[in-house]
């Protein structure tokens, strides 16, 4: 019941939202327009410690010697690939939250032994491989996020991420790459961050207050 009744009271305000939008910016094709709702993530930062410096390495070092006996992460048979647009539209959404999925990335930051046998059918060997990651490690990171998550984004190189980093994107905005897959791009979209976490939206002391809405261009 809490699910259902925290969306029905969020469908409500979108409405409100777009009716005042196409009274104050008349000159936009609001019938073309579309709407996504997206979370606040965390964002105060800590200094990242030895000890989780030590979980992160240990955590590469066996995923490193599993990499030998697995095949390499491929994103075949998924999704198919996002138009540049819809692409583009997507990441927005996703830097305004500011990565709250990657809240649980701990100290594995979703590295696998899969995405190691990627890595190191590139050509790198396993000792600098481990150095690398270990060398992009920031000073500071997201409290009680990944080890990986900084203020300003992920510390990792996008082709170094693990496909699931590369292509998860919460409810909201997966439910609006799905509506655009096979729809015209839209005339704008309009963008409503909510102050609760993705983790917490349907808790029930969850704070659904708008922090911010902003219309998007075309992309």
């Amino acid at each position: 019941m809490q699910r259902e009744q925290a969306l029905a009271a969020e469908d409500r305000q979108h409405v409100e939202i777009l009716e005042r939008l196409r009274l104050e910016q008349p000159d936009k094709d609001w019938d073309q327009a579309e709407l996504v709702a997206v979370p606040a993530g965390l964002t105060r930062t800590q200094m990242i410690t030895a000890h989780r410096r030590l979980a992160y390495e240990k955590h590469l070092c066996a995923i490193l010697r599993e990499a030998a006996s697995v095949e390499p992460e491929t994103t075949e048979g998924t999704d198919p690939p996002m138009r540049a647009a819809v692409q583009r539209l997507c990441d927005t959404a996703c830097m305004q939250c500011k990565g709250g999925c990657c809240a649980t990335g701990g100290d594995h930051a979703y590295l696998s032994a899969e995405t190691m046998r990627r890595e190191l059918d590139r050509g790198v060997d396993a000792a600098a491989l481990r150095k690398r990651y270990m060398a992009q490690v920031p000073a500071r990171a997201i409290q009680g996020g990944c080890i990986n998550q900084t203020e300003t984004g992920c510390a990792l190189p996008r082709e170094q991420r693990s496909e699931l980093c590369n292509t998860y994107y919460c409810g909201p905005v997966q439910d609006l790459r799905d509506r655009l897959a096979a729809a015209p791009d839209p005339s704008c979209t309009v963008l409503v961050q909510r102050a609760h976490t993705t983790r917490r939206r349907f808790d029930p002391d969850a704070d659904h207050d708008i922090i911010a809405i902003e219309v998007l261009a075309p992309a």
